[in-house]
């Protein structure tokens, strides 16, 4: 495994950074941190965790759009706690002097689903802000974490566990149908325009993902809440994914492929 090893040395490589990416600085210092406490956290605790969600999208696949936060299921053993105040000591260690603070508040849940810090308050060379850490314990990765190489433009590549896509897609599914967050649709139609996923796979994965899920028809329910994100979707979306789809090219891809997925 490829230990993390930092590109920028000092506030002013990362001024110089800021500028040649041509994104606003609060995106680019706030897409630092999760990297950065990413990096602290694969070192410290990798093996029990599988990364996925917006962050593994925008770092392993391609995605621009800027995450703000990180989500993650525990592995290996899963479904068990882990140390809530072992995972906050690593995610203030992430701190780099000179750089970037980080301090983590307590867990606002710490239980036998998950653990989340709801706050994680940085302060870097650019601005100053808060990113959150979900962690489940609800539920197995079903196809196992696979090892991916991250870090760039921050890091040299190091790497990191992640979520295979077509699982990610089942688990994209699943939210659609249980709230009405734009950046879940702007983010599965951009995996179905961008990336191949196995309809087969995902139609295996969503039966088992859709367990946790109240009972009522999966394929209406995300209908339902697909037509509700039509009201924000460009306002939130825009502002941090300059490569999504607008808002009914969005709708029209995810409703024609819901036929392969959910049989």
């Amino acid at each position: 495994m490829t230990r993390p090893a930092l590109r920028i040395r000092n506030e002013f490589e990362f001024q110089d950074l800021v500028d040649s990416l041509e994104r606003a600085p609060e995106l680019v210092v706030r897409d630092f941190a999760l990297m950065v406490v990413a990096a602290k956290l694969v070192d410290t605790h990798g093996d029990a965790l599988c990364f996925k969600g917006g962050f593994v999208l925008r770092h392993v696949y391609g995605h621009e759009r800027f995450s703000k936060d990180i989500d993650a299921t525990r592995v290996n053993p899963p479904k068990h706690k882990l140390d809530a105040e072992a995972v906050r000591t690593a995610i203030d260690a992430a701190s780099m002097s000179n750089l970037l603070t980080v301090r983590a508040e307590p867990p606002a849940t710490d239980s036998k689903r998950g653990l989340d810090f709801e706050r994680i308050a940085f302060r870097g060379p650019v601005g100053e802000g808060s990113i959150a850490i979900e962690v489940s314990y609800r539920e197995e990765v079903i196809l196992g974490p696979k090892w991916e190489a991250v870090g760039p433009p921050y890091f040299e590549p190091f790497d990191l566990p992640v979520m295979h896509l077509d699982e990610i897609v089942a688990e994209k599914l699943r939210t659609l149908a249980q709230r009405t967050r734009p950046t879940d649709l702007a983010d599965l139609a951009q995996i179905l325009a961008d990336h191949q996923v196995d309809a087969d796979t995902v139609a295996r994965l969503v039966d088992q993902k859709f367990q946790l899920v109240k009972r009522g028809n999966r394929s209406e329910r995300i209908k339902e809440n697909i037509l509700a994100i039509g009201r924000d979707y460009e306002s939130v979306v825009r502002a941090v994914a300059p490569d999504a789809p607008d808002y009914e090219t969005a709708r029209s891809r995810v409703l024609a492929a819901l036929p392969r997925f959910l049989p």
